[in-house]
């Protein structure tokens, strides 16, 4: 029996006539397999990061994330009438994210009112707010009045963003000028809206100055993984300062006042120390962040509590040596 003939009865082939069809769309052969989408049954590469079947857009990577379907649109908190939205752009990745405003009244019968008077600020989208000129959707624009898929998920939505804690022991412990310092303390005690606001695992949307860019007074912030490890290393800021500074060789001009308003609502809740602590170390000492932990609010740790109490010690040891030279030298 040849080889040939022995490999066809161990490996029995598959002849199918939709071969072609179920593995189209693949790329470029990497021999690392695929797996089927549970949610639409698409076959996607092992690696992706996300179904690329554009209808369904699920999270195929990191469970929590997956598990959270509701993530798709998330409500804003903003203290006022307006309805705002945080919703996720399929077509751009699973950490890409843009804001849909809705009306008051939202009429679910007639969808053609609906389109004349929801906004969708995604860049990307065909039917997105004109950002330059801050106007609504033209009437006439192709002569399309269908509703995008960003504003239909919104509508969807019945999950709000969770407004993130601040203390204002940890805002005195950064390691910032005292000008950014009083900037984050007039942003967190606005009446209307919250400063930070938590959108995902790791994006937020933090309130800014409205602008051309940003007309609904938001922004997104995001942290990225480093490769290979469980805590965030790396992050972007969709505001201004942020990517003009990316051409720029110092470190420092690329944090932003959005950087420190998520670092110190991180640093005031002891949840976040663990998958973020490579930022809270860098911007805070340790004696504030363990004073920022709910049960140990007006505790030190003992070996924070013993290196004081050695400081007052010498201190005082100091000062009697200095007094008994003086009278030693008078006498």
């Amino acid at each position: 029996m040849s080889a040939n003939e022995v490999k066809e009865k161990i490996y029995i082939p598959i002849h199918t006539a939709n071969n072609h069809q179920v593995l189209s769309g693949l790329g470029k052969s990497t021999k690392r397999g695929i797996k089927r989408c549970n949610k639409c049954g698409i076959y996607n590469g092992t690696r992706s990061t996300m179904c690329k079947n554009k209808d369904c857009g699920i999270i195929l990577k990191d469970s929590e994330e997956k598990s959270r379907v509701d993530l798709d649109a998330v409500k804003l908190f903003t203290g006022t009438e307006k309805q705002v939205y945080s919703v996720r752009v399929r077509d751009m990745g699973p950490d890409y994210r843009g804001f849909v405003q809705l009306p008051i009244l939202q009429s679910q019968e007639d969808k053609n009112i609906l389109s004349k008077v929801a906004l969708c600020f995604v860049d990307s989208c065909q039917n997105s707010f004109d950002n330059s000129i801050l106007k609504c959707h033209d009437e006439d624009q192709h002569g399309n009045n269908q509703v995008c898929a960003h504003i239909e998920s919104a509508l969807k939505s019945q999950s709000n963003a969770t407004p993130m804690e601040f203390k204002g022991d940890v805002l005195q412990s950064l390691k910032v000028t005292e000008d950014i310092k009083e900037k984050l303390f007039i942003l967190a005690n606005e009446k209307q809206g919250c400063l930070v606001q938590q959108v995902s695992k790791s994006i937020m949307a933090v309130k800014c100055q409205a602008t051309p860019k940003h007309p609904l007074g938001y922004l997104h912030f995001g942290f990225i993984k480093g490769r290979g490890r469980d805590c965030y290393e790396k992050y972007f800021c969709s505001c201004i300062d942020f990517l003009e500074s990316r051409y720029t060789q110092e470190k420092e001009v690329n944090k932003c006042i959005h950087y420190y308003a998520c670092i110190w609502s991180l640093a005031s809740n002891s949840k976040y120390f663990e998958e973020f602590s490579y930022f809270i170390q860098n911007e805070l000492p340790i004696s504030a962040a363990v004073l920022s932990k709910p049960n140990e609010e007006h505790k030190t740790p003992k070996y924070f509590q013993q290196s004081t109490e050695t400081k007052v010690i010498t201190r005082k040891c100091h000062k009697e040596k200095s007094r008994k030279l003086k009278v030693s030298k008078v006498s």
